[in-house]
């Protein structure tokens, strides 16, 4: 059963793993969601704060993406 339920719920990153993926600081990212420019994070309990990491890979290709168009 648990097994079924890891493949069913997205998975969550904290701003340390958000950070080591995108190579920012977990206070530049912060920031940057504040603004509009990457994901919003979702309140897990308390003070505690997560990324679903669909939305970070997204994020991430998106990047990408423009990187490659630009350089056409």
């Amino acid at each position: 059963m648990e097994n079924n339920l890891n493949n069913e719920l997205p998975r969550l990153l904290r701003a340390e793993e958000v950070a080591r993926c995108i190579g920012m600081s977990k206070n530049s990212i912060f920031r940057m969601a504040r603004a509009g420019k990457f994901p919003k994070q979702i309140r897990v309990s308390g003070q505690t704060t997560a990324w679903l990491e669909s939305e970070v890979r997204e994020w991430i290709a998106k990047r990408v993406k423009e990187r490659n168009e630009a350089s056409k």
